[in-house]
Formats: structure tokens, sequence, C-alpha cells
């Protein structure tokens, strides 16, 4: 995350994907939403794994796996939930979207809190509109070049589709879709590797709804690294409310 500002404990909705619980955190930051048995989260994953292979970590703020505070939660995974159509770079990163079913209940807290789901579409064209602005959060590469050790945040306005087409190259216009969208700035600020799965949030009267989920940006010429003088696509979240509300129905997530 590049340009950002630290996050107070507590502040946002993020939880690490941490592949066979070894120190080494996985780049995969999930943003998620907690079913009303908060048995389930809906989140963004670049990578298919096996469930015995992954553990969620809650109300997490240092990146390091082993330092955990007081209200930190480790769950393990039961089922990983993935659209058919996902085919990753392959299918142009349409459908980059999962649900994990967790093996036991989250419990709320302080540091543990929902992020609402826009499941009637009533905040979508508000929120996705032209220069609205969300907030996202994650552990990611910043202006150094290194990953943070701690959580960050940065808001993001919403840029519209035909902006985001012009300003990108032609191999990248592809990733703009009827399900995604742009977001960000095109000064240096920005999320970057390590940031992808964060979920892009925007508040109404104190209630926060995710819309978006960090999907792809474009690398930097000749490295890996991400362009923060860019937009960032993200994955549209209210155009899969339908499947996500099947999903936690099929797992009898009520």
């Amino acid at each position: 995350m590049v340009r950002r500002s630290v996050c107070r404990r507590g502040d946002h909705w993020t939880s690490v994907v941490n592949v066979n619980s070894i120190e080494n955190v996985t780049n995969t930051v999930t943003k998620c939403r907690y079913a009303r048995e908060l048995r389930s989260m809906s989140c963004a994953l670049h990578l298919e794994f096996k469930c015995r292979r992954l553990t969620v970590i809650l109300g997490k703020y240092y990146a390091d796996y082993e330092r955990n505070d007081n209200l930190t939660q480790i769950k393990t995974i039961k089922e990983i939930v993935m659209l058919a159509a996902y085919q990753d770079k392959t299918g142009n990163y349409g459908s980059d979207l999962a649900v994990l079913i967790l093996s036991s209940r989250v419990e709320f807290s302080a540091a543990v809190r929902p992020v609402c789901i826009d499941w009637e579409l009533d905040y979508i064209d508000q929120d996705l509109s032209q220069g609205s602005v969300g907030t996202v959060a994650g552990w990611g590469v910043n202006e150094n070049d290194t990953f943070s050790d701690k959580l960050y945040k940065v808001q993001l306005p919403v840029v519209p589709d035909q902006t985001c087409i012009t300003q990108q190259s032609r191999d990248f216009k592809k990733y703009i879709t009827y399900t995604t969208f742009c977001a960000g700035y095109n000064n240096g600020t920005g999320v970057c590797n390590g940031d992808s799965g964060g979920g892009l949030m925007f508040s109404h009267n104190g209630t926060w709804t995710l819309q978006g989920v960090v999907s792809v940006s474009p690398r930097r010429r000749g490295t890996s690294f991400c362009d923060p003088t860019k937009y960032t696509i993200f994955t549209k979240v209210a155009m899969y409310a339908k499947w996500i509300k099947y999903v936690l129905d099929s797992n009898h997530i009520n």
C-alpha cells in the first residue's frame, strides 16, 4: 500500500490467510464478511489451496504470523467455494471471488467486526459513482518496495470506466468489465503487491458496506511490483450477492 496511513487496532475488517500455519504470512490479504451464524467469509483468492493447508487469522494488526494480540482469532477452513467461471489470468481475472467456510464460529470483539454485503443493491450506484471514496486496508508493498509490518489503510476514489480504459495500457483494458470497476489515483497513491483480496468499503451512517475486492493492477515496466500511478481493478462484489447467498444457504448458514 503506497502513500497510506497506519490503521488503529479494530479500524478495519482485515484477516490473513496463512499457508501451512508457518511463520511467513501469504500475500493474499482478505477482507471478509461474516454470515449471521458467523462461520462464513466472502473473500478474494488468486490461488486455489487445499483447505487443510490454510489458516485464517482475524483481528490481526501486525504482519508477523507469531505476533498476535489477545483478541486475535485463528481459524481453520472447512471449505473453499469458488465461482466455476474463474480462470485466473486466462479468464482475465473475471469472477475473482471466493467464499471461505470456516470450521468454527467467529466471535465479534473490538478487533473483529463485520462489514455488510449490499444484498439488495441499495448502495451500489451511490458508492460506485464517480468521485465516491472508499477505504481499503492491507499489509502490502509500500513506497519503499518493502512489505508493511503493520496494517495500513488508504482512501481511494472510484474512477469512471471510460476514464480507466483511456488511461490503461492496451493489454490491461480487457480487465475492465461489467463485474469490475476501477478506483485509485494516478499520483503514486494506491494498493500494491500483497494488498490483493483487500476490500474497498464505503460508510453509510457508521455502517460499512463492502463493494469491491482488490483484483489486479498494472505492473511497473521491467518489475514485478505494482505501478501506483495507474488505477486498480476491483471485483464488483454486489454483482455476486445472489451467488454468495446461494453458497451460504447451501451450507445452512443463516
